[in-house]
């Protein structure tokens, strides 16, 4: 995504201000605190939900029930697995908000490289988390677990090689409507980061905020 976004077109005609050269200024700081906040607070609000499911409570990692000579299976677990899926949304959504040109580039869909990644990142984080255990879920220890543990859940019993999972329930597949409502917490996550971009950082807000309070800049005289 970091080269794809690179590739936007400029603007056809030049703005009638120049981009802000202000790092720490307000559209800067707008723009990264305001998707940080959005994003905690999705987090927190994934969290009390988890913690008030009945497939959670009671399956909490517990270090005293499974191997730490295993450190790379620490992950075998719904904490690691449900953090996973929240943070790849928030990286491809954050990916794909500094696509917004705002006056100086084109307008965001002239960049068909990055919306293409964008998709392709979605449907595969999507099915990973959504679609039964598969080799592409199980290659990254999400919405898996050992073969026999999948098919006393209901599911066929996997082809590939699948290393003991770490973990005293010996899988981290979530419930059905589980997924979905994480699934559908992210969906929310990544809405509510493109409304803060298009409408307060680089929409009516900033614009009415640029007219309410102008800059006092250096006047030369030649």
């Amino acid at each position: 995504m970091a080269i794809a976004v690179t590739l936007l077109p400029p603007a056809k005609k030049l703005a009638k201000s120049r981009p802000t050269a202000r790092i720490l200024g307000p559209e800067i700081l707008a723009s990264v605190l305001g998707v940080v906040a959005i994003n905690w607070c999705f987090m927190a609000c994934v969290w009390i939900w988890v913690y008030r499911q009945s497939f959670f409570r009671c399956n909490e990692f517990d270090s005293s029930d499974i191997d730490l000579m295993k450190w790379y299976l620490l992950g075998d677990n719904y904490e690691a697995a449900i953090m996973t899926y929240v943070v790849m949304f928030q990286f491809i959504n954050n990916g794909f908000m500094v696509n917004y040109g705002y006056v100086h580039r084109r307008a965001w869909f002239f960049n068909p490289a990055l919306l293409g990644v964008w998709a392709m990142l979605i449907i595969i984080t999507s099915y990973a988390e959504l679609g039964p255990p598969s080799r592409l879920s199980c290659t990254f220890r999400l919405n898996c677990g050992d073969p026999d543990a999948l098919v006393d859940l209901g599911f066929s019993r996997p082809t590939w090689y699948i290393e003991e999972y770490n973990s005293p329930l010996h899988h981290n597949v979530m419930p059905t409507y589980a997924k979905w409502t994480l699934w559908g917490y992210s969906i929310g996550n990544m809405v509510a980061g493109n409304i803060w971009q298009v409408v307060f950082v680089y929409g009516p807000v900033r614009n009415y905020l640029r007219k309410r309070f102008p800059l006092r800049r250096l006047k030369a005289k030649l």
